[in-house]
């Protein structure tokens, strides 16, 4: 039970201004825990020009570590060398790198003393500290957390072989899997994290969330995409990218004229270089402002995501919450999501004949189209807004056992 003289402090690697799905959820729990009441800060990394201390709304921020000039950029914004790899593919590459670990290594050993101090100074304050991620910097908060004797929780939102890939050191991971409790924001990632051991009763599965819109997909409007993709080209291949692009190969020897938007920001280059080599630049379009993210979905018959990996996707959820018909693949959130052949189509990751005949089917079939989006609307509705999943979040803070 939460000590009533004490608050929580969320601990995230990134935080607002940056916006990708992460960023998201922590900067609404952020705001939910603070209209409790409950929040003492938010505690993140410096990035950039980024000051130590600053207030967004309402919420005290705290930034730790090393501050690099330059202007604050979006998560995957970033551009490629000339070798053609996407950044997620250079960033793993510089990873291995004995002088990229070296270097890493007195960055986060000046972290270290600087979320020593910190928690030292809020000590007294501090009830819990939710750690957003599974990444280096939520790793050292549960070190030092633990020899404080402050609880801690750990969200994994990330599964399979990347349930770990922003933890750079053995030593990390190993903290990690000492938090108190952990929020699973998927049925696979608890699956995973009960394989490495940790404790049933010590496991909430608590997914991501979203506020319906008040705007709605209508097939019968106009339309001038066949099907849109929202993704982040720099994360490549987790996205899958690639497999969406050699089944729209497919769809246009059905669908002559079929034309698939590609929204996202990052280097596209490798894309558009496979988009070439297949032939099919006339059907594909590139929407690299996402800030009309929703304009576009609304004027798409279909949403695709083809990820090969995901904690649990954003963009799916807030595709299923404007009534659009989906198709994904059959993997980690996506499966909590789509209840295949009702509100939406999963598909096999890497098998792009499958995901071609299920656009096909789809476009063939607008009624049923129609059909599963009313009901994906409804799904996302009934069990993944903001209020029902506050609920969960709450009752976790409060030590209440909940199964969702």
């Amino acid at each position: 039970m939460l000590d009533s003289k004490k608050k929580v402090v969320i601990a995230a690697s990134t935080f607002y201004p940056l916006v990708g799905g992460m960023e998201k959820q922590a900067l609404h729990l952020s705001k939910l825990l603070s209209k409790k009441g409950v929040l003492l800060h938010v505690l993140t990394s410096k990035k950039h020009n980024q000051k130590n201390y600053e207030k967004i709304n309402e919420i005290n921020v705290f930034r730790l570590g090393v501050s690099f000039s330059g202007k604050i950029k979006n998560s995957g914004s970033h551009r490629t060398s000339k070798n053609n790899l996407t950044w997620y593919e250079e960033n793993k590459i510089k990873k291995e790198s004995l002088q990229w670990r070296i270097k890493h290594f007195f960055y986060l050993l000046v972290l270290f003393f600087q979320i020593t101090l910190h928690l030292l100074r809020f000590r007294k304050q501090i009830d819990t500290i939710i750690c957003f991620s599974f990444t280096s910097f939520d790793a050292l908060v549960i070190l030092i957390s633990r020899l404080l004797r402050i609880k801690t929780i750990a969200r994994a939102a990330n599964s399979d072989k990347y349930l770990f890939v922003n933890i750079n050191f053995r030593y990390l991971v190993k903290q990690i899997l000492k938090a108190d409790k952990y929020i699973a924001i998927s049925s696979v990632i608890k699956k995973e994290l009960l394989s490495l051991g940790i404790e049933d009763n010590k496991i909430y599965l608590i997914p991501n969330s979203i506020e319906i819109p008040n705007l709605i997909w209508n097939y019968n409007n106009k339309k001038i995409y066949d099907a849109s993709l929202v993704g982040n080209f720099s994360q490549q291949p987790l996205k899958g990218i690639d497999v969406l692009v050699r089944a729209w190969k497919i769809v246009i020897l059905r669908f002559p004229d079929a034309i698939l938007n590609l929204c996202g920001n990052g280097n596209s280059t490798p894309i558009k270089e496979l988009i070439k080599e297949l032939g099919i630049e006339s059907n594909v379009v590139f929407s690299n402002n996402q800030k009309n993210v929703v304009d576009d979905l609304l004027k798409s018959k279909l949403f695709i995501l083809p990820s090969r990996y995901e904690g649990m996707s954003n963009a799916l959820l807030e595709a299923m919450a404007l009534g659009m018909p989906c198709i994904a693949t059959n993997i980690s959130g996506s499966n909590d999501l789509i209840i295949n052949y009702k509100n939406g189509i999963l598909v096999e990751s890497e098998n792009y004949e499958q995901m071609a005949d299920a656009i096909c089917f789809l476009l063939s079939n607008p009624n049923i189209a129609a059909e599963y989006a009313s009901n994906a609307r409804k799904t996302i509705t009934d069990y993944f807004t903001f209020d029902k999943i506050d609920i969960l979040y709450l009752k976790m803070i409060y030590d209440k056992r909940i199964n969702y």
